[in-house]
């Protein structure tokens, strides 16, 4: 999405440029750290950003969980955005909002993987769509 509308695209990826469903194009202007454990790449993405912002539906967990404790950790702004406690109206003015106060140069958007929450990643595209655009 963030190519879609020309938003500058950075941050760290694992060795390899791995994904989970595949190697990572070169179109995402990432840099690669030295392991292939993602918990090392969302350690940098939380620390080089100036505030994170986490999709979720329902409870964090996993590596969602890990990027809001790093972020405090950094003593770093986040917000957690739950798709099955708001709509897509309130969810949009929340980040808005957030966004205004915080006024980041440099955004790290995290959530679950595509293939364990799928509606996750339609609601966030939905909800910044009508955010930046």
């Amino acid at each position: 999405m963030a190519l879609e509308l020309g938003i500058p695209i950075g941050g760290w990826c694992p060795l390899g440029r791995i994904a989970e469903d595949g190697t990572i194009p070169p179109e995402y202007t990432l840099i690669e750290t030295s392991s292939k454990k993602y918990p090392i790449r969302t350690r940098f993405n939380v620390r080089d950003s100036d505030a994170t912002l986490v999709f979720s539906e329902g409870p964090l967990r996993g590596g969602s969980a890990l990027t809001i404790e790093f972020a405090k950790r950094e003593r770093k702004p986040f917000l957690h955005v739950d798709s099955s406690f708001h709509e897509i109206a309130g969810a949009v003015e929340t980040v808005y909002v957030w966004l205004l106060k915080e006024k980041p140069g440099i955004l790290n958007v995290a959530g679950p993987r595509l293939s364990e929450a799928p509606k996750v990643a339609k609601f966030a595209k939905s909800v910044l769509r009508l955010v930046l655009i």
